[in-house]
């Protein structure tokens, strides 16, 4: 994670709705959030992570910035005992944005994209499958970027027990491999579908 390219990256993204610093301080506490000590994979490197992807296919966006900035808010509120994260996520980014001066048509937009982030979800526009997918990009990561993933989700859960968690996490990874296809979108399909699937498939074999 290069923190300075990510400040450079978020002040180019809102210049034109506030002061550098309403940016900055609005930067800071969103760092802060993302850097709370119970967060193992849900952190700023998962956002950065994102980022790179929405990267490669922003030109295929009809609406990149409401994109782009739900997913730098999607994450922002995460408990994992709690089943509303999505929701004060998005409640959390329209306060910003109201303060930031954006139009509410976006800002109502983008908390509803952030809502979308719930899994499973049903996303229907380009632009919904894009996001979907970015955010299961890491479901079809290089081998050993992937079992990473499953131990810092296990982290994030230490509080449950291991039959519950084993469980719960059996029944997320079947669903997943019951999407025919995973990915919704052309693109993420041809470059991780396979291996996604070959991830979950050797996680299920260890739980």
């Amino acid at each position: 994670m290069d923190i300075v390219r990510l400040k450079a990256r978020w002040m180019g993204l809102f210049e034109p709705f506030a002061a550098n610093c309403n940016l900055e301080s609005g930067l800071d506490e969103l760092v802060g959030r993302y850097a709370e000590s119970h967060r193992h994979y849900h952190n700023l490197d998962h956002i950065s992570g994102c980022l790179d992807a929405f990267d490669r296919i922003a030109g295929r966006l009809a609406d990149p910035f409401a994109i782009e900035t739900a997913i730098w808010f999607h994450d922002v509120v995460y408990d994992p005992k709690s089943g509303k994260n999505e929701e004060r996520s998005a409640a959390y980014a329209n306060a910003f944005l109201a303060s930031a001066g954006v139009d509410p048509a976006n800002i109502s937009e983008i908390g509803r994209l952030i809502r979308l982030t719930r899994h499973p979800s049903n996303p229907v526009t380009d632009d919904e499958k894009y996001l979907i997918d970015i955010d299961l990009s890491t479901l079809g990561a290089e081998r050993e970027q992937y079992d990473r993933y499953e131990e810092m989700i296990r982290k994030e859960y230490a509080y449950v027990p291991n039959l519950l968690y084993k469980k719960g996490r059996r029944e997320l990874l079947k669903a997943f491999l019951n999407c025919k296809p995973i990915y919704r979108t052309l693109y993420f399909r041809e470059r991780l579908e396979v291996q996604a699937r070959s991830n979950i498939e050797r996680a299920l074999k260890k739980l």
